[in-house]
């Protein structure tokens, strides 16, 4: 099983999401892009989602990205929720 050595926050970029929705993920690296538990991608170049679709709901924040700790602390599932944009 893949090592998830990073942490970091997708954002939600159109109407259809809250107002500062975030959510912390878990990812591993790959030579160009970073990979959810779920098998979700995202681009290492603009952090949008691969496959791309025309209209993007969600975008990695790169600035975000950074290792995690030994300790996942309170985020032990694939994601963690902050509606609030606290991180």
């Amino acid at each position: 099983m893949a090592k998830f050595t990073h942490v970091g926050i997708v954002r939600g970029t159109d109407a259809r999401t809250p107002d500062k929705y975030a959510m912390r993920i878990r990812l591993r690296q790959t030579k160009t892009t970073w990979v959810q538990p779920n098998g979700i991608r995202w681009r290492k170049l603009d952090g949008l989602r691969v496959p791309r679709a025309p209209w993007q709901q969600f975008r990695l924040d790169l600035s975000s990205v950074k290792e995690a700790p030994d300790d996942q602390g309170d985020c032990l599932t694939d994601h963690c929720l902050y509606p609030d944009g606290e991180e």
